[in-house]
């Protein structure tokens, strides 16, 4: 079961969207007082009138939320003629208390239904600098979020079309070399809201508990399918295994000279340090710990003593001993295909428990087994930790030279003889030369590995961390 997500709302795409339209809205109300200061200046009437009343807004009186003082003055167009009347003007909390009744202002006004009017003062000549500046800025700020939000998507690299179409099944897989086990140190620990599942008076039901785990940053990791921590080895690589006992919650306090997780978790089973109440479970990309007590007579009490992130390469162990057919191949192709030698040998100390999978991994039926693919990397696993190098375990095998040329295994040479059915390839990693012999057997080609005496080297040098 995978975890159900929630996605953060401020994301870097929201956020974007956001300032941007922001923005736009600074730029509109800039461009709109603009608009409006320079009509006055244009069409207004310069104009004298006196003040006959203020209205405040904090008055409980006032219907208006800002200030304004009534203003007697002429509002026709022509200065020989008269029409007096009695005007509104908008003023700041600073021109209202200079205005006080009595007082003759300078006004600048266009006539019109009902009359417009401005202090003289306050309709100087602006360009609303701040309100361009701060859209601007809060343009750019959008456009920049959502820049570092779709580049990672567009740096990434594009798979190159294949160059032809090949009926072998292993063929098509295995010419998919993927970069997803890059090199991890550790297990990212993720934060949790309530670490408590069950907390009552009476004796522990799983049916009482609570079924998912909310992590600070709103994911749900749903609880199930509960396995005894003494299966941990089975689906995580030894330092991401001594990773998670040293750092889990109400700590194991494991000694410092311990550099093994393997070594650990048999140190805490022995002292009984670890029972039967403590457990763990895989969902997704998440590993949580969970422990169960009686804190007291009758008081049960169950918590998670940590949740997190499983690494690439402790996703490919877990895949490869998962017993599902369609993980364990993948992983197992990952395994084959991946660049770093280093990362596959790391998986040594998984190497029983990735062979025992093995039994359990039902067949199904292709014409690649799925079986034969984990083999062939618990092979590669083994042969790398011991100092060996790849070539010795596909030597064993039939696989044909042109599929492990194209994954850059091996390496064609050019002295190939046309009238014998002879490949000489290089390994690539240790340079030992090979000469592969084809021949049919039982109407299929069968490939004989045999290696050049004259091209092996000194010493096989082991993949280097």
């Amino acid at each position: 079961m995978l975890p159900a997500m929630k996605t953060p709302f401020l994301s870097f795409t929201n956020a974007g969207i956001i300032a941007v339209i922001l923005g736009l809205v600074f730029m509109g109300l800039s461009s709109h007082h603009s608009n409006q200061n320079d009509e006055f200046l244009e069409r207004g009437l310069l104009r004298t009138g006196r003040v006959i009343s203020q209205q405040d807004p904090r008055d409980p009186a006032s219907q208006h939320s800002g200030y304004l003082l009534r203003v007697i003055t002429n509002i026709s167009p022509n200065v020989s003629e008269s029409d007096i009347q009695i005007i509104e003007v908008e003023v700041t909390g600073k021109e209202f208390k200079k205005a006080t009744v009595g007082v003759q202002l300078k006004l600048i006004l266009i006539p019109d239904h009902p009359p417009r009017a401005r202090l003289a003062g306050s309709a100087k000549r602006k360009t609303h600098r701040i309100g361009y500046a701060a859209a601007s800025l809060c343009i750019f700020l959008g456009l920049l979020l959502l820049w570092l939000d779709w580049h990672p998507l567009a740096d990434q690299p594009q798979s190159s079309p294949s160059s032809q179409q090949d009926n072998e099944e292993e063929e098509e897989e295995t010419t998919e070399v993927t970069a997803s086990l890059a090199r991890s140190n550790t297990m990212e620990m993720q934060l949790i809201k309530d670490p408590v599942l069950y907390d009552g008076p009476f004796e522990f039901s799983y049916s009482a508990e609570k079924t998912k785990v909310e992590l600070k940053d709103g994911t749900i990791i749903h609880v199930s399918q509960y396995r005894p921590i003494a299966d941990l080895p089975k689906v995580l690589a030894d330092p991401d295994l001594l990773h998670v006992l040293r750092n889990a919650q109400n700590p194991w306090n494991l000694l410092p000279t311990i550099k093994t997780g393997r070594f650990a978790l048999s140190h805490l089973l022995k002292e009984k340090h670890v029972t039967q109440a403590d457990q763990f479970f895989i969902n997704g990309s998440y590993l949580g710990l969970l422990n169960r007590d009686e804190v007291s007579n009758g008081i049960w009490r169950s918590i998670v003593r940590g949740i997190w992130k499983i690494t690439p390469l402790s996703r490919a162990m877990a895949d490869l001993t998962s017993g599902n057919p369609d993980l364990a191949r993948q992983a197992a192709f990952d395994l084959l295909n991946h660049p770093d030698l280093y990362v596959v040998a790391s998986l040594a100390p998984g190497l029983p428990a990735i062979r025992e999978a093995v039994k359990n991994t039902p067949r199904t039926g292709a014409p690649a087994d799925d079986r034969r693919f984990i083999t062939r990397a618990a092979d590669i696993i083994d042969s790398l930790a011991n100092g060996h190098c790849y070539c010795q375990v596909y030597a064993k095998t039939s696989d044909p030279p042109h599929i492990l040329i194209k994954k850059g295994k091996f390496t064609l040479l050019d002295e190939q003889n046309p009238t014998e059915k002879k490949t000489l390839v290089t390994c690539c990693h240790c340079k030992k030369g090979y000469t592969i012999s084809e021949r049919l057997e039982n109407s299929l080609p069968y490939y004989a590995w045999e290696i050049r005496k004259e091209s092996i080297p000194d010493q096989t040098e082991p993949p280097s961390p």
